[in-house]
């Protein structure tokens, strides 16, 4: 394999290529010169800012000392600006938090992310946020006297039925009916009436649940007198049960003695008819028997009575043909 040949270099082509190197460090030094130079006038305009800065500056605007100063002109007058507005932006940071301490101290009750989002809300403005801060105190304390006023309204209407329905029921029915008193007050009433009536049949079991509402009206729905009425009524009923259970058993014994009584009634006139029928056959066959007896006799005498009428033919035939005069 071969290599390209480099051509020959001979004293002339190096001198004038050492002439050719003379003339580009001259021109490079001319160059960091004339930078020199402008990083120096533009520096003169712009002595507060850094020589790193002015020279980047150049080199962005390719070394047009026109542009760079429009471009740091700019600059500056940008960074003015941001100073500027960083100045008021710490300026009403400040502001802020002075107005946030003044406003916490006046509105102690109230949490400090609320107060701070108030202050955000009208960009600082101390009078806006405390009108603002001052409608939701008394929103706050309209809302405390109106749940004080709930509460009261509980409490009262609770005395009434405390003893039938707990104090958050009475407030479940007074949110159902949007806190009015009227309407929550009569199912109130329907639902301690019914109340009662579990009560009461909790206690007095063999009474059915329409007997027990009746006598809570009677009585006005007192509890205590509806519950001691039917208890007296329960111990008159005991004892009128009582009462009948022993006539029903003295009545049951009078009536099983007549049964009694009548069986053996009956037994004795079943013995006494079969001794009439044991009588009455024993009689008939007496008189069977005295019949029998009888008609034999009468055969008897019958047979005897031929006999003998045989004896007298045979005397009459035998004694000359007379006829014998019968007896």
């Amino acid at each position: 394999m071969s290599y390209p040949q480099w051509p020959e270099i001979t004293q002339s082509t190096f001198e004038v290529l050492k002439g050719n190197q003379t003339f580009l460090d001259d021109m490079k030094n001319e160059t960091e010169r004339m930078k020199k130079d402008k990083i120096k006038e533009v520096s003169e305009s712009f002595p507060q800012v850094p020589a790193e800065q002015i020279e980047r500056t150049l080199e962005t605007h390719n070394w047009d000392v026109f542009q760079a100063i429009y471009s740091l002109i700019q600059d500056m007058e940008k960074q003015q600006t941001e100073n500027k507005a960083n100045a008021e932006k710490e300026r009403k940071e400040k502001q802020r938090e002075e107005s946030k301490r003044f406003l916490q101290k006046m509105f102690e009750s109230l949490p400090q992310d609320l107060i701070q989002k108030t202050l955000d809300e009208f960009e600082g403005d101390v009078d806006m946020a405390t009108t603002k801060l001052i409608e939701i105190v008394e929103g706050i304390e309209k809302d405390k006297r109106k749940e004080r006023e709930r509460e009261t309204i509980v409490k009262t209407i609770w005395e009434k039925f405390r003893d039938f329905l707990s104090k958050q029921e009475v407030e479940q029915v007074l949110q159902k009916h949007n806190w009015d008193v009227k309407e929550s007050a009569s199912e109130l009433l329907k639902l301690g009436e019914k109340r009662k009536v579990d009560r009461v049949a909790a206690v007095i079991q063999d009474v059915s649940r329409s007997v027990i509402e009746q006598t809570l009206r009677q009585k006005n729905w007192n509890f205590q007198e509806t519950l001691a009425t039917l208890i007296e009524e329960r111990h008159k009923r005991a004892v009128l049960d009582k009462e009948q259970q022993l006539k029903k058993k003295t009545e049951e014994e009078r009536q099983a003695l007549l049964k009694q009584q009548e069986e053996e009634r009956k037994r004795k006139e079943e013995e006494r008819i079969r001794e009439t029928k044991r009588r009455a056959q024993e009689e008939e066959k007496r008189n069977k028997e005295e019949e029998e007896r009888l008609k034999l006799e009468i055969i008897k005498l019958e047979a005897e009575k031929k006999q003998k009428r045989r004896a007298r033919d045979s005397d009459s035939k035998t004694s000359g043909g007379r006829k014998p005069k019968e007896s």
